[in-house]
């Protein structure tokens, strides 16, 4: 595979899974705070809750996932 392509693919990837993670975290936190409103009789302020706390913990695996690359650049840039 050229090396070009391979690139283009790893971004790709990277970018797919990103996106994925990030919406499974929404909906997942949308998921479990309509469910709790359900049982609570509170909605919607769970739900909401539930998304926020999506959102956060979607940034919060961005960030994590961006770190891991820059740790993988600058151990590449060292060889």
């Amino acid at each position: 595979m050229p090396r070009d392509l391979w690139n283009y693919a790893k971004y790709a990837n990277l970018a797919l899974s990103l996106g994925i993670t990030m919406g499974a975290s929404i909906f997942s936190g949308l998921g479990l705070g309509r469910w709790l409103d359900r049982r609570l009789g509170t909605s919607p302020w769970l739900m909401v809750l539930g998304a926020l706390l999506g959102v956060g913990l979607g940034f919060y695996s961005l960030v994590k996932e961006i770190g891991a690359l820059e740790n993988e650049a600058e151990r590449k840039k060292k060889k």
